[in-house]
């Protein structure tokens, strides 16, 4: 086994750990927080700011690329990102009709609360997106 594969091994074995914790601990938004950031590899900022009327299934569309370029005049967007049927699906489950925005509340508050599941004080948010590139890279290559 190569270094790629442990590498592959040990992401995909820590991706299914911090689930199992918030399955556990019941933590359903913040399961949702962290199953998102994975499959759209975006940053936090880019995250917290999508809205259920982005998603069209496999596909989230129109997120706003929120890193601030020089010649950068008017918006930029990534091209529609897919999501997994079970990010899907546990979406469908925090869903309610009263949000306009998925995730409400301040990106601090996701990071903590996945902190204090899984037990691991330095797991911060931009390891959702290094998770995500490392097992997208595994699947294509």
């Amino acid at each position: 086994m190569n270094k790629l594969d442990r590498t592959y091994e040990f992401v995909k074995m820590y991706y299914d750990w911090v689930c199992k914790c918030l399955v556990k601990d019941e933590k359903y938004e913040e399961l949702a927080f962290f199953k998102l950031g994975v499959d759209l590899m975006v940053r936090q900022k880019e995250l917290i700011n999508i809205k259920y009327s982005q998603i069209y299934f496999p596909y989230v569309k129109d997120i706003q690329i929120m890193k601030i370029y020089p010649n950068m005049s008017t918006p930029m967007y990534y091209k529609p990102k897919e999501i997994s049927r079970d990010t899907y699906d546990l979406l469908s489950k925090i869903w309610s009709k009263d949000k306009d925005k998925i995730f409400d509340k301040p990106i601090q508050t996701y990071v903590k609360s996945i902190k204090e599941s899984i037990g691991d004080t330095n797991f911060n948010g931009c390891y959702m997106r290094n998770l995500g590139i490392k097992l997208k890279c595994k699947v294509k290559g």
